[in-house]
């Protein structure tokens, strides 16, 4: 039995950080007017509680989705083809401006070497944590187990052998939809839920890439799933997605690394939904802007392997002087103005800890 539940396909947004979510739409002005709120409804006709389970997603409720005003990348017109109705989910969004358009290749040329990443735990993507602090022995590994089965998908998608494609694309379907199972169950840990989260998103990077004909409606699937999996792990962890570090200090390396992974993950859909286009018929919520999405970690602290070398960066990263980028929307806002002399010292210092996320990040600030 998959997810159905009503609060499944519906963002909480209760809370005052934004959380990711299928929803989201990436409108530039909301950038200027910080906490507005945006509202984009669906259809009244669509009832959140009459919504089936992703597998049974019927073609006319997904063709039904008119396009929003909003010009930013997510919401651009889409011309939707009849014949090919799940052929719109995952393409690029259009980008006329030519700058906006080599930065926004060069980002995603980066997420698209996520999957390659995936093959050996020391070159993780920078949102997968290789989870060090956890030991692992001669009969069991220190990964959750969605992530070593991520693992294992890998090795066949970076393949490129024609042969196994239909292959990969069911086995990722039969994940997605064990995951489904799984958390509609409470039979996920915390860590084992969050692990198969980062693996969908993965997936979804995996189906940009290979542009398939195969199981095009696998597209809209894994989308329907990786919301209802954020919203099951709020209500299974009864806190936001994410929080920030300076305002809800971990108090153990574990801790730590339980907590800056989910920031991370909210960072790479926000890259995600600004290079392919994901609206689908899941009704809309009131959500915040992108501005409240934290800033990752130095690398140096995400990067720590022992114990001992982590608790160091973290003092460090304790007394670090903050220097007033702490969101999405500071550096945003900096990269913006960064003729002015303050802001050229917040990102001279911003830029001398980041790692390849956070060069993401200031790619994506420029595309915004």
């Amino acid at each position: 039995m998959l997810l159905r539940s009503p609060n499944l396909n519906m963002p909480s947004c209760s809370h005052p950080h934004l959380e990711p979510a299928l929803n989201v739409v990436s409108d530039e002005a909301s950038l200027h007017r910080g906490n507005h709120h945006v509202d984009d409804c669906l259809d009244a006709n669509l009832n959140p509680e009459n919504w089936p389970l992703p597998t049974q997603l019927s073609l006319s409720a997904a063709q039904s989705l008119p396009d929003v005003g909003h010009m930013s990348a997510l919401t651009r017109p889409i011309y939707r083809n009849p014949e090919r109705p799940y052929s719109n989910f995952l393409v690029p969004v259009p980008i006329s401006d030519p700058v906006s358009k080599f930065t926004a290749n060069v980002v995603m040329q980066m997420l698209c070497a996520f999957p390659h990443m995936m093959l050996r735990r020391e070159t993780f993507p920078p949102f997968i944590h290789g989870h060090w602090c956890y030991p692992s022995s001669a009969t069991a590994s220190a990964l959750p187990k969605p992530l070593a089965n991520c693992m294992g998908l890998a090795q066949i998608f970076v393949s490129h052998n024609l042969e196994t494609r239909s292959f990969l694309w069911h086995t990722v379907r039969e994940e997605q939809r064990s995951a489904a199972e799984k958390a509609s169950q409470r039979q996920f840990s915390k860590r084992d839920h969050l692990a198969a989260i980062q693996a969908l998103l993965i997936y979804i990077i995996m189906r940009v890439i290979d542009n398939s004909d195969i199981g095009l409606d696998l597209n809209l699937e894994l989308l329907v799933t990786y919301q209802g999996l954020c919203d099951s792990f709020k209500d299974l962890c009864n806190e936001p997605f994410y929080q920030h570090e300076r305002l809800c200090s971990s108090s153990s390396w574990q801790e730590w690394v339980f907590a800056e992974p989910r920031r991370r993950t909210a960072i790479v859909w926000l890259l995600i939904t600004q290079m392919v286009q994901i609206k689908i018929g899941v009704p809309c919520d009131r959500f915040t802007s992108f501005r409240d999405v934290p800033l990752s970690s130095p690398k140096s602290l995400w990067e720590a392997k022992t114990r001992s070398e982590w608790e160091a960066e973290y003092d460090v990263y304790r007394t670090m002087p903050r220097m007033g980028l702490d969101v999405f929307g500071d550096l945003y806002d900096a990269y913006k103005q960064s003729s002015l002399g303050s802001n050229k010292l917040k990102l001279h210092a911003w830029n001398a800890t980041i790692d390849n996320l956070g060069i993401l990040l200031n790619l994506g600030a420029e595309i915004i």
